[in-house]
């Protein structure tokens, strides 16, 4: 799993020091906010589902559309 910004306690930590910090990383997404942690959940439990069991060898990227933009 490729996540691009995620809202986890070290990110938090991180942004806590400059108010800035925050806006200018939702900006650079293009849904302009950072991926929750249960959101990042829901793909490694789609990953490890039963019905995908022919799905190997993939990087799944989970990043609000940043790299497609």
């Amino acid at each position: 799993i490729c996540p691009f910004l995620a809202e986890t306690p070290m990110l938090r930590e991180l942004v806590s020091e400059d108010p800035m910090a925050e806006r200018a990383m939702a900006a650079a997404s293009p849904m302009r906010r950072s991926a929750t942690a249960e959101e990042i959940v829901d793909v490694m439990l789609m990953i490890c589902a039963r019905e995908n069991s022919f799905m190997n060898g993939q990087a799944i990227v989970v990043d609000g559309g940043a790299s497609a933009a």
